[in-house]
């Protein structure tokens, strides 16, 4: 279960924003060994989950769309799949695998099937939210330019700091994500990311957690637009105890 979370969600427990000093190695040749090792991690066996996709419209108007995730292990690597329901669906594919670059194919909606770059359809929003496919794919980690710029202690968690640039980014991409990794569970805690003029535009947080089979999962995580104040958030369809 653990591999599942972190490749579907990216995230494994919550943590508070309370921080101190922690330990470990730092720089670049740190990070790309984090960076890799967030890429390879795949399901040990297939999965599907359900969530509900909660999207704000504007400031007043907010809407719920009923969504499938599926991974599925495909070869050496694993397909990631998201799948809308309801009139006008809208099915996103991520293929995956380590050291290899994604793939993504986008259908339904307003979109006819289309696989294209991964510049052109990392940065479209998913169903029209605030999550791009580009940050279901986990596409920062695959970035060229990672760095480990400190270790901090949340709660008595250790957490890498993870810095990923975009060195050759596309019209609207990121510029930079930073990245608060559990040491743990290799789940995001925390990570912001930046446009192409350094301002912050989004924000990844888990807001939710419950106990499941004894063990605290992520129930629900909220994508933050910084600049218009919109958000979306994912809520898990879990079963509690």
């Amino acid at each position: 279960m653990k591999k599942f979370i972190v490749t579907l969600c990216t995230i494994i427990c919550a943590l508070s924003s309370l921080q101190a000093e922690g330990k470990g190695e730092t720089g670049p040749e740190a990070g790309r060994a984090l960076a890799a090792e967030l890429c390879a991690l795949g399901p040990d066996k297939d999965s599907t989950m359900t969530a509900t996709l909660f999207i704000q419209r504007d400031r007043k108007t907010e809407i719920a769309v009923p969504i499938e995730i599926k991974l599925l292990k495909d070869g050496k690597g694993w397909k990631s799949i998201y799948q809308t329901r309801g009139s006008n669906a809208v099915t996103l594919t991520i293929h995956q695998a380590p050291e290899a670059q994604n793939r993504y194919e986008l259908q339904g909606g307003t979109n006819g099937p289309t696989q294209t770059t991964v510049d052109q359809i990392a940065v479209t929003p998913f169903a029209g939210s605030e999550f791009w496919a580009g940050d279901l794919g986990l596409e920062f980690f695959r970035w060229s330019d990672q760095r480990i710029s400190t270790n901090v202690v949340r709660r008595g968690q250790s957490c890498h700091v993870l810095e990923s640039k975009n060195t050759n980014y596309a019209a609207g991409a990121y510029s930079k994500v930073i990245s608060w990794i559990d040491q743990d569970t290799l789940g995001i805690v925390r990570a912001e990311a930046y446009d192409q003029s350094g301002k912050l535009l989004k924000l990844f947080l888990p807001t939710n957690v419950d106990k499941v089979d004894g063990r605290y999962q992520v129930k629900t995580v909220e994508m933050r637009n910084e600049q218009t104040r919109l958000k979306s958030r994912l809520e898990f369809d879990l079963k509690t105890e």
